[in-house]
Protein backbone atom coordinates (compact mmCIF):
# COMPACT_ATOMS: atom_id res chain seq x y z
CA UNK A 1 0.00 0.00 0.00
CA UNK A 2 3.07 2.26 0.76
CA UNK A 3 4.03 2.24 -3.41
CA UNK A 4 1.04 3.31 -4.00
CA UNK A 5 1.07 6.15 -2.38
CA UNK A 6 4.96 6.86 -3.38
CA UNK A 7 3.52 6.74 -6.61
CA UNK A 8 3.09 9.70 -9.14
CA UNK A 9 0.71 9.18 -11.20
CA UNK A 10 -1.56 8.30 -8.90
CA UNK A 11 -0.85 11.01 -6.52
CA UNK A 12 -1.64 13.24 -9.63
CA UNK A 13 -4.84 11.16 -10.54
CA UNK A 14 -6.09 11.60 -7.13
CA UNK A 15 -5.50 15.07 -6.93
CA UNK A 16 -6.85 16.08 -10.06
CA UNK A 17 -10.44 13.94 -9.06
CA UNK A 18 -10.09 15.69 -5.89
CA UNK A 19 -9.87 19.05 -7.30
CA UNK A 20 -12.83 18.49 -10.24
CA UNK A 21 -14.67 17.07 -7.72
CA UNK A 22 -14.76 19.87 -5.61
CA UNK A 23 -15.91 22.00 -8.15
CA UNK A 24 -18.48 19.69 -8.95
CA UNK A 25 -20.13 19.93 -5.42
CA UNK A 26 -19.53 23.71 -5.57
CA UNK A 27 -21.95 23.76 -8.75
CA UNK A 28 -24.34 20.93 -7.96
CA UNK A 29 -25.40 23.05 -4.37
CA UNK A 30 -24.69 26.56 -6.31
CA UNK A 31 -27.07 25.71 -9.43
CA UNK A 32 -30.22 24.45 -6.82
CA UNK A 33 -31.75 22.34 -9.30
CA UNK A 34 -32.55 18.23 -9.51
CA UNK A 35 -29.99 16.25 -10.76
CA UNK A 36 -33.11 14.86 -13.79
CA UNK A 37 -33.25 18.66 -14.76
CA UNK A 38 -29.14 18.84 -14.75
CA UNK A 39 -29.28 15.19 -17.24
CA UNK A 40 -31.61 16.90 -19.82
CA UNK A 41 -29.74 19.71 -20.18
CA UNK A 42 -26.46 17.42 -20.46
CA UNK A 43 -28.15 16.44 -23.93
CA UNK A 44 -27.50 19.64 -25.34
CA UNK A 45 -23.55 20.37 -25.43
CA UNK A 46 -23.48 23.23 -27.94
CA UNK A 47 -25.55 25.13 -25.85
CA UNK A 48 -23.36 24.35 -22.64
CA UNK A 49 -20.50 24.92 -24.63
CA UNK A 50 -21.67 28.14 -25.56
CA UNK A 51 -22.61 29.22 -21.80
CA UNK A 52 -19.33 28.08 -21.07
CA UNK A 53 -17.44 30.26 -23.11
CA UNK A 54 -19.30 33.07 -22.54
CA UNK A 55 -19.82 32.74 -18.67
CA UNK A 56 -15.98 31.71 -17.99
CA UNK A 57 -14.16 33.76 -20.70
CA UNK A 58 -15.65 36.43 -22.45
CA UNK A 59 -17.76 38.13 -19.09
CA UNK A 60 -14.21 38.36 -17.33
CA UNK A 61 -12.87 39.35 -20.56
CA UNK A 62 -14.81 42.30 -20.76
CA UNK A 63 -14.84 43.31 -17.31
CA UNK A 64 -11.08 43.13 -17.65
CA UNK A 65 -11.39 45.53 -20.51
CA UNK A 66 -13.88 48.08 -18.51
CA UNK A 67 -11.42 47.80 -15.60
CA UNK A 68 -8.63 48.89 -17.26
CA UNK A 69 -10.21 51.58 -19.21
CA UNK A 70 -11.93 53.43 -16.53
CA UNK A 71 -8.47 53.04 -14.47
CA UNK A 72 -10.25 51.82 -11.02
CA UNK A 73 -8.29 51.26 -7.69
CA UNK A 74 -6.60 48.05 -7.44
CA UNK A 75 -8.56 46.99 -4.71
CA UNK A 76 -11.89 47.91 -6.68
CA UNK A 77 -10.93 46.49 -9.69
CA UNK A 78 -9.53 43.19 -8.15
CA UNK A 79 -13.41 42.86 -6.66
CA UNK A 80 -15.14 43.45 -9.72
CA UNK A 81 -12.87 40.81 -11.47
CA UNK A 82 -13.39 38.74 -8.92
CA UNK A 83 -17.61 39.27 -8.88
CA UNK A 84 -17.37 38.81 -12.86
CA UNK A 85 -15.06 35.27 -13.00
CA UNK A 86 -17.40 34.05 -10.38
CA UNK A 87 -20.83 34.30 -12.05
CA UNK A 88 -23.25 34.85 -9.53
CA UNK A 89 -22.23 32.24 -7.30
CA UNK A 90 -23.03 34.50 -3.96
CA UNK A 91 -26.30 34.80 -4.77
CA UNK A 92 -26.96 31.46 -5.47
CA UNK A 93 -28.55 30.68 -2.11
CA UNK A 94 -29.92 34.27 -1.42
CA UNK A 95 -32.80 34.07 -4.04
CA UNK A 96 -34.98 31.31 -3.11
CA UNK A 97 -34.68 32.38 0.24
CA UNK A 98 -35.92 35.85 -0.47
CA UNK A 99 -38.61 35.00 -2.10
CA UNK A 100 -39.65 32.67 0.74
CA UNK A 101 -39.46 29.33 -1.43
CA UNK A 102 -37.96 26.17 -0.27
CA UNK A 103 -35.06 24.71 -2.33
CA UNK A 104 -35.16 22.05 -4.79
CA UNK A 105 -32.97 19.70 -2.49
CA UNK A 106 -35.98 19.81 0.16
CA UNK A 107 -38.84 19.27 -1.46
CA UNK A 108 -37.90 16.16 -2.56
Amino acid sequence: MKELFADPLFLTAVGSFANSSFFCVVFAVASNIALRDLLQEVKKPALLLRAFGVISVIVPLLTAGVVKLLDVPLLVGGVILLGAVTAGSPLAFWGPRARGAASSWRRR
